[in-house]
């Protein structure tokens, strides 16, 4: 254990006086202060990925960038569900190949085929263009509401040789982005590229990994990124499960590494005098290892030395700290990056309420004979702990009415642990929204409180009822009530104790548990089926046609003419059934001799074939090319080769010209 001293004010005599009476009078007059829960703000993860499509990508065998392609197929299919997503492909230039927000498990699919059809076919590499990129696509993707967690992945086997952008004003940026801890950037060199040096000088901030072929993308989440231990004037101790910890993995592989968090804490404020912070794993001999699992693990925190009436008046108040957590790795090829590599505990040492003194009884002499009747003490109200699955939200987030099922339901159990009391206990909740408001209307229909299978807008609950039920149910005979788009209530559910008091997973304060969800109606199956009928109708109006018509031989849409004793000689090639070569070519042979598909004027001086001609569909065009079997020339050009012919072009061969014209080509 280390212990970490700091600074201390000196009490005034008089200023610890007075707190050790407060300190004493509440002790024995109020009743124990209860833990908030732990924070669970709502969390935002947001990814970038780069991949380099020079064509040096396609190195290597397999070749590089059909492994990028399968990694980051890989971490996609992994991330979790509501994440956002936005991939970039960088040459010369840098293209977005998508932007996906809110994900679900279909867009998942969606991305990993938009990912495989890309290509790698660039010349150079514009490296800092792509980081520049992303690092203002992560900074847009910030702006939105709650807490973001950040990672940029990128993948290049080779250095910057085309940005605009330069090194330095995209580091700038990045680290301006990574100071509140919360982005991180993983820089993949490949193939055996170099990593460059402004790089390598910020490695305390970008993750990298250096490998001949691309590694699987091993990154953990941990939710939540901020402890709220509550008040911790009394004992100077969390309670349990206020400060646990759920831990998301891209692989699976990465379950049961071992984080440690053998670094000291920082402090955004000095302890009071004496007194230092140790953080254990809940449950041992503070041990300051964890073992990596989907399951949650507390922490349990405490101020050693700590003595709550010698507490100086000037030490109340909020504190902060920051708790660094690591994840070793035997080898560079198997790091586990950790994003983010802290977690944030917050808790106070506030003064407890102190209670208005009763007044003072005047001197009135008791009668000598009559003896006094035995004062009995009043048990102070005991906690009653409400736990609905340690969330301090109820938000199921977008639920999609499902067409295969008679009702779409969501049900979130609240449990009491009610503690023994001299007087009956009980709990009112009530369910609240805003009436105005047109959403809350039409959903409010749709959520209520159960309790012994019963549907109530609000419940009793007396120290008998162990839990109770908030039901979310929307029957597929209602959806022709909602409207269309997406809806969204708002409300929450109000807790009125007597003779209890209540902590765990509500709002301790207001006594409020807030509850949220949003609907959005499923487009309607005659809509779907005017869709599909229209995607027909083209179908069979232009792309069937034009299958059809790509599977025809390509014929000559050209005329052949020359003179013969001074008359004009046109030969209309369309006339002619052409040999098929493949799917898109054909060819005719002309020429005198008996095999040829047409027929010129003989020539003792020429052989048999005098040339051919080849049409070759390309992009629904056809184009013509000569081929010469004797020497020809080409507008009194030789030709020795397969030659493209124009509309108008003139053959010569031996003694006799050939005009052609070419149409629809």
């Amino acid at each position: 254990m280390r212990l970490i001293p700091v600074k201390f004010t000196k009490m005034k005599r008089i200023g610890l006086v007075i707190l050790a009476l407060v300190f004493l009078f509440t002790l024995f007059s109020t009743p124990p202060l209860t833990s908030v829960a732990q924070s669970t703000d709502e969390i935002n993860y947001d990814y970038v990925i780069l991949i380099d499509t020079s064509a040096s990508m396609l190195d290597g065998t397999p070749p590089l960038f059909s492994q990028v392609q399968k990694v980051a197929q890989d971490f996609v299919s992994a991330i979790q569900e509501g994440s956002n997503l936005t991939v970039y492909s960088f040459d010369s230039t840098v293209n977005e190949i998508g932007i996906w927000n809110n994900i679900t498990l279909s867009d998942k699919s969606q991305i990993n085929k938009t990912i495989g059809n890309m290509n790698a076919t660039g010349q150079v590499t514009a490296l800092w263009d792509a980081v520049c990129q992303g690092v203002t696509r992560l900074e847009q993707m910030g702006n939105g509401g709650g807490q973001h967690i950040q990672l940029m992945i990128s993948y290049t086997d080779g250095k910057d040789n085309h940005s605009q952008n330069t090194s330095t004003s995209c580091l700038m940026n990045y680290q301006e982005l990574q100071k509140s801890g919360f982005t991180y950037w993983i820089y993949n060199a490949i193939g055996g590229v170099a990593v460059p040096q402004e790089v390598n000088n910020l490695k305390d901030i970008i993750g990298i990994v250096n490998s001949t072929n691309p590694m699987p993308i091993q990154v953990v989440h941990i939710q939540p990124v901020r402890l709220n231990l509550g008040n911790l004037f009394l004992t100077g101790k969390s309670t349990a499960n206020t400060s646990c910890l759920v831990f998301w993995a891209s692989e699976n592989s990465i379950y049961g590494r071992e984080l440690s968090f053998n670094q000291p804490p920082t402090f955004e404020r000095n302890l009071p005098s004496g007194n230092a912070a140790q953080v254990c794993v809940e449950g041992t001999d503070c041990e300051r290892v964890i073992k990596i699992s989907s399951s949650k693990t507390c922490l349990q925190f405490e101020l050693v030395n700590y003595l709550p009436e010698k507490l100086d008046p000037t030490d109340t108040g909020a504190y902060s700290l920051i708790l660094p957590l690591k994840i070793s790795s035997d080898q560079p090829q198997n790091q586990v990056f950790l994003v983010p590599n802290s977690v944030r505990l917050d808790f106070q040492l506030d003064l407890p309420p102190t209670q208005t003194p009763l007044p003072t009884s005047t001197k009135t002499p008791l009668p000598t004979k009559t003896p006094l009747p035995n004062a009995t003490a009043t048990p102070l109200p005991p906690e009653t702990v409400i736990n609905c699955g340690g969330i301090s939200e109820i938000n199921p987030g977008l639920i999609r009415l499902e067409r295969n099922s008679a009702t779409t339901t969501r049900i979130y159990t609240c449990q009491l642990n009610w503690k023994k009391y001299s007087l009956p206990q009980s709990i009112t909740v009530d369910l609240q929204y805003d009436e105005k408001s047109k959403d809350n209307k039409e959903l409010n229909h749709f959520i209520w409180l159960s309790k012994n299978g019963e549907l109530s807008k609000n419940l009793e609950l007396t120290d008998s009822n162990p839990e109770f039920d908030v039901v979310i149910n929307v029957p597929q005979a209602e959806w022709k009530n909602l409207s269309n788009g997406k809806q969204s209530f708002i409300g929450e559910l109000l807790l009125h104790p007597e003779n209890t008091s209540i902590s765990g997973d509500i709002d301790t304060v207001k006594m409020t548990l807030p509850i949220s969800f949003e609907i959005k109606k499923p487009v309607s199956l005659i809509f779907l089926i005017g869709i599909f009928g229209a995607i027909v109708a083209i179908l069979l109006a232009i792309v069937i046609p034009r299958i059809i018509e790509s599977a025809k031989t390509p014929i000559f849409m050209a005329v052949l003419s020359y003179e013969k004793n001074g008359q004009p000689v046109r030969i209309n090639l369309m006339n002619y059934t052409p040999k098929k070569l493949n799917r898109n070519s054909s060819k005719l042979v002309i020429g005198q001799a008996t095999n040829c598909d047409v027929k010129l004027p003989v020539d003792p001086e020429l052989g048999g074939e005098y040339f051919n001609l080849v049409a070759e569909r390309s992009q629904g065009k056809i184009e013509i090319s000569i081929v010469p079997t004797e020497f020809l020339k080409v507008n009194n050009l030789p030709v020795t080769s397969k030659k493209p012919l124009k509309s108008k072009d003139t053959i010569n061969l031996n003694n006799i010209e050939y005009h052609i014209i070419i149409s629809n080509t």
